[in-house]
């Protein structure tokens, strides 16, 4: 009888609609089931719903339901949970995730990854002096960093101290096969705009300030001044709170609340796309950019590398 092929736990904050995790489906969907089994550990909550886009029946997902504040009064939890999966990789990801490495290096795991994947809302830019120090601390705990933009890298290397040869930087990639242009463009459920002298810009993703969103609407609505053609704009994601007044948004401005489940339908992505983030590399743009038959990009963050990659 064959030995089982070796488990990788993931650990996230939450496991929940969001770029990441949306990155942590593709991965458990398409890594070979023959060589590795997987096991997601959400430090708070686990959507069902979300959770129900992995198509592998074997991925065992734990809710740690962690108390406010810091991880440290469940390392004895996590202890035990480490040695009774007994897993080959132990991944976490983003700062929220990071202290898990401590209770994974002492229950014996041999290799500890930590992912860094974009920003905390509270720094944008790298610079809080406290953060640095956190993952300083516990550099000693990971053997490996992946890190998805140049800029993330660098300050891993810069601001945190982390030896180069530590460090792999890999970009969000694309199914080229599943995100390219329709043939046709199919109407949208819930949008205004459609009509055939419409020339609609399409955004997806999370409404968050990190994402510089009022640039982009300060640009569109610098373009809509300038241009005969009647243009309009579609943003999908986020809350009530999240995109302001309906009565004070501009008529050419219309807003789909809620959550995409696909990347690809309900909605369809718009044939046009535009795209910002001061520092992360959203994954939602990146599958627009083969979507698209046009995309527009803010030249910040992984963003740029991402688009250069692509093209």
């Amino acid at each position: 009888m064959s030995a089982p092929a070796p488990l990788v736990v993931h650990v996230v904050y939450a496991f929940s609609v969001g770029g990441l995790e949306n990155g942590l489906v593709n991965l458990l969907n398409r890594m070979p089931a023959q060589r590795w089994r997987h096991a997601v550990l959400s430090l708070t909550r686990i959507s069902g719903g979300f959770a129900e886009r992995v198509q592998r029946s074997d991925v065992e997902f734990i809710e740690l339901d962690k108390r406010p504040g810091h991880l440290v009064r469940d390392y004895p939890r996590l202890y035990r949970l480490f040695r009774r999966l007994r897993p080959a990789v132990v991944h976490t990801r983003n700062l929220a995730a990071l202290e898990a490495v401590v209770p994974a290096w002492a229950a014996g795991v041999p290799v500890r990854i930590h992912g860094e994947h974009g920003w905390n809302r509270a720094d944008p830019d790298g610079r809080r002096r406290r953060y640095q120090y956190v993952r300083g601390l516990y550099r000693p705990f990971v053997g490996r960093y992946v890190a998805l933009s140049r800029h993330l890298e660098e300050y891993l290397e810069r601001q945190v101290g982390v030896p180069s040869h530590r460090v792999s930087q890999i970009y969000n990639g694309v199914d080229t096969e599943r995100f390219r242009p329709a043939q046709v463009r199919s109407p949208i459920a819930g949008c205004p705009f459609g009509q055939s002298g419409d020339f609609l810009a399409g955004w997806i993703g999370r409404m968050d300030p990190v994402k510089d969103l009022p640039n982009l609407l300060q640009g569109f609505a610098r373009a809509s001044r300038s241009s005969v053609s009647r243009l309009r704009l579609v943003l999908v994601g986020g809350t009530a709170q999240s995109v302001g007044d309906h009565d004070r948004r501009p008529e050419h401005i219309a807003v789909l609340l809620g959550h995409v489940a696909d990347g690809q339908s309900d909605p369809e992505p718009e044939p046009r796309h535009g795209a910002g983030a001061k520092a992360e590399a959203g994954l939602l743009n990146v599958d627009g950019c083969r979507d698209a038959r046009v995309n527009l990009d803010h030249r910040a963050g992984g963003i740029r590398a991402d688009v250069r990659q692509i093209l």
